[in-house]
């Protein structure tokens, strides 16, 4: 199947057959010990989620004077071809190339021609331009996996002049409910060289979700008081990497215009790589815009800047905003970090606080939204006192009590905001 674009049109040969010849006048028999077979060949999926229809692609290509290829078998040790959901005249899939050095190029598509039984299909190569079959060949299902068979129609010569095409079987390839995929090529040479055999592994991949865990903790729940503010996310594996987050709050502020850059204001630790990778961290104040917004670098221990967020005081409450640097890829392997900002938030002169987390995910997964509320309680810092001093000549009736001899009495209560109050009787 890999190289059925390589044959393409004996006729658009004939000037390499005569190169052929020419040669084989002029240099006898060294033509042969000149000629050597080793086709660069590549095979990809569209898709590496396990169970799943995909798109199995070849690209093969020889340079000129290489032996012409004569047959070729691909196997897998694992998947299948939905032969059982296809029909005759199907288009399944395309392809496109060119032989004789670059002189003669096209496009093609894939036809099922004969569905043999649910297991083996033919199909055959039609050139697009001209709607001429190019040739055919066999796709099976077998034991443990796939194979696809073909043999290359005689051009007349042993010897190319180069060629290259690329082939996709379209969306017809179902991954196995497996980790990992080997796709295995031969091809064999119409001259007397070994077959080139060549393997290609495939680390499937379970599909994508995005679900972040996330834990908002306050160190101090009293109105109108610093506390720590401290962040907890983590992240299974497989799951779509974090771009980027918002934080917001109807209340409380940061303490921006007591800050000084090259404060340490913050720390933290966490791992990425699924544990391959972990650390500790300190948030640096890098900036002061205003009185209102500051940028917070992210410093390791080895003083490297991991990197950056900003934290800004808004109308309704507070606002902390981060850009996830990338790494390369949309899926991570199993991420968590602590977070905590010591002692720069004032929590806000209310009894309540609701803090939002917002986090978006460089997949195309709806951003995930987490609120937490807190019940805030008055700042009692002092014990409310109070005094009466009472002159009766009978008994006094105080707090539900009778009292009918002089002395100090003292009553403990609550207040309604929830605060000590001790009131004391001088009678």
């Amino acid at each position: 199947m890999i190289f059925l674009f390589s044959k393409l049109g004996v006729y658009n040969k004939l000037s390499l057959l005569i190169f052929t010849l020419f040669s084989f006048t002029f240099f006898s028999n060294n033509i042969y010990s000149q000629s050597d077979f080793s086709p660069v060949v590549d095979v990809s999926l569209s898709n590496l989620t396990p169970g799943s229809l995909s798109d199995l692609s070849f690209t093969i290509s020889q340079d000129a004077n290489e032996s012409d290829m004569s047959s070729s078998i691909v196997v897998s040790n694992g998947g299948s071809f939905s032969i059982s959901s296809l029909s005759v005249g199907d288009l399944v899939g395309f392809g496109s190339g060119f032989v004789a050095g670059g002189t003669s190029s096209g496009n093609f598509s894939l036809y099922v021609s004969n569905i043999v039984s649910s297991s083996q299909a033919t199909l055959l190569v039609i050139e697009d331009s001209n709607s001429s079959m190019l040739g055919s060949f066999t796709i099976k299902n077998a034991a443990g996996g796939i194979q696809i068979l073909s043999t290359a129609p005689n051009d007349g010569n042993s010897i190319t002049a180069g060629n290259s095409q690329q082939v996709t079987l379209s969306n017809i390839f179902n991954t196995p409910n497996s980790s990992s995929l080997t796709i295995s090529t031969t091809i064999y040479s119409e001259m007397n060289f070994p077959a080139v055999v060549q393997s290609f592994s495939f680390n499937l991949q379970p599909p994508a979700s995005f679900s972040p865990f996330v834990v908002v903790s306050l160190s101090n729940l009293v109105q109108s008081s610093l506390s720590d503010l401290s962040f907890t996310i983590s992240q299974d594996a497989n799951e779509s990497d974090m771009s980027s987050s918002v934080v917001v709050s109807n209340g409380g502020s940061f303490v921006i215009s007591s800050l000084n850059i090259g404060d340490n204001v913050g720390f933290g630790s966490g791992f990425v790589g699924g544990g391959s990778s972990s650390g500790a961290f300190n948030l640096i104040v890098s900036e002061i815009s205003s009185s209102s917004e500051a940028t917070l670098n992210v410093i390791d221990l080895n003083n490297d800047t991991l990197g950056s967020f900003n934290i800004q005081n808004t109308i309704s409450g507070i606002q902390i905003l981060s850009t996830a640097p990338s790494d390369g890829n949309e899926v991570t392997a199993g991420n968590s970090q602590e977070v905590t900002l010591s002692n720069i938030f004032l929590t806000p002169n209310s009894s309540s606080l609701t803090i939002t987390t917002t986090i978006n995910a460089e997949m195309d997964f709806p951003s995930d939204i987490q609120i937490f509320n807190f019940n805030l309680e008055i700042n009692c810092n002092d014990v409310l006192n109070s005094e009466f001093n009472i002159v009766t000549c009978d008994s006094y009736e105080w707090n539900g009590s009778t009292y009918t001899s002089s002395g100090s009495y003292t009553y403990n209560t609550q207040t309604v905001d929830g605060c000590d109050s001790t009131a004391t009787l001088n009678l």
